[in-house]
């Protein structure tokens, strides 16, 4: 419905391989969970954005060959 829509979807709580591979096979765009990225305090947030690290950014769920 999204796709037809043309929203973006963000799947939540992605914390198992197999939940990422059903929304890979869902052509789900995003997603964030676990899996992905833990957590991380204020203070790690901020230190992220002043040093300019992307180790921790958006993720997309679909692969490039996808």
């Amino acid at each position: 419905m999204a796709q037809t829509l043309q929203l973006d979807m963000i799947a939540e709580g992605i914390e198992r391989p197999e939940q990422l591979e059903l929304l890979q096979g869902l052509r789900c765009g995003l997603g964030q969970g676990y899996l992905l990225g833990r957590p991380m305090s204020s203070g790690g947030i901020t230190e992220l954005l002043v040093m300019g690290r992307s180790h921790r950014r958006p993720v997309s769920v679909v692969s490039s060959a996808g």
